[in-house]
């Protein structure tokens, strides 16, 4: 059966169509910082000794979408420590790596603050006090 005008015409338009939702969906990750030592909680590090074969490495993260590139929330480092350390069930991380990610997907933007390192419990480590 030949093909005809409009039939052509139209998977040439999807074709096209196709092709600008891959030209406008783009995105990429870059790692933006290392930490030697983070927490987002209040630590008395006087009578803590961190034992590092005690903690367990973790990846947390904070991410949003934004509707036609509208900024409703903004992912933030302290929440995606926070997701980590609630991960690993400690209240520091050492080694830390942070990286950030975009994505833009026609006229949606998804974007993450990702931490990856090593979660401490140091009120588990702390020596109780003698009387």
């Amino acid at each position: 059966m030949p093909t005809t005008h409009s039939s052509r015409a139209r998977a040439l338009a999807r074709l096209a169509a196709t092709a600008l939702a891959l030209l406008a969906s783009t995105g990429c990750t870059n790692r933006i910082g290392d930490l030697t030592l983070v927490s987002t909680k209040n630590i008395d590090l006087s009578n803590v000794s961190i034992d590092i074969r005690a903690g367990k490495r973790v990846t947390g993260e904070d991410c949003a979408w934004w509707p036609l590139s509208i900024p409703i929330r903004v992912p933030t480092l302290e929440d995606a420590v926070d997701d980590a350390l609630e991960k690993g069930g400690g209240n520091l991380m050492i080694d830390q790596v942070t990286w950030q990610s975009v994505y833009t997907i026609v006229v949606i933007v998804y974007t993450c603050v990702r931490v990856e390192g090593t979660v401490l419990d140091t009120t588990a480590a702390a020596k109780p006090a003698s009387n």
